[in-house]
């Protein structure tokens, strides 16, 4: 398959000449840069996590409270302010603040795992509570 058909399947987020690769690729790293730093660690965890498993694995993973660094993320201060910047369509100010007080892990975890949709009628719980920045996946182009 060529790079632009690989494009257009949605396999690589860019087709970019290659002199232009390297600015590209720094580009895609100070966005994700620019992210809540829990988040982006939760992220790399639950993607090494999830490799080379089916999609319902991969959300069994995530639901099983077995990832330490997603199980923080998402009690972080960092996502409830992803979730009012991206209401208030402003800039979120990430603090790396790894809990939100009163919520345990334990219970989040077993929440969410008690029902496919999400946890139980009720809860509150959410497993994508902060916008996180699509991973790249860069191609050299054809010249």
């Amino acid at each position: 398959m060529k790079a632009d058909g690989a494009a257009r399947f949605g396999l690589v987020n860019a087709v970019v000449p290659k002199d232009q690769l390297m600015a590209t690729a720094r580009d895609w790293a100070e966005r994700i840069a620019g992210g809540a730093p829990l988040t982006i660690q939760a992220l790399k965890e639950s993607l090494r996590a999830m490799e080379g498993k089916s999609m319902r694995e991969g959300f069994d993973i995530i639901r099983s409270g077995t990832l330490p660094t997603y199980d923080k993320a998402i009690r972080s201060g960092d996502a409830k302010e992803g979730v009012r910047a991206f209401a208030e369509k402003r800039k979120a100010n990430f603090e790396g603040k790894s809990e939100m007080a009163g919520v345990e892990s334990s219970s989040l975890a077993r929440s969410a795992g008690e029902d496919r949709g999400g946890g139980p009628k009720g809860c509150e719980c959410r497993a994508a509570t902060a916008p996180t920045p699509t991973l790249p996946r860069l191609r050299r182009g054809r010249e």
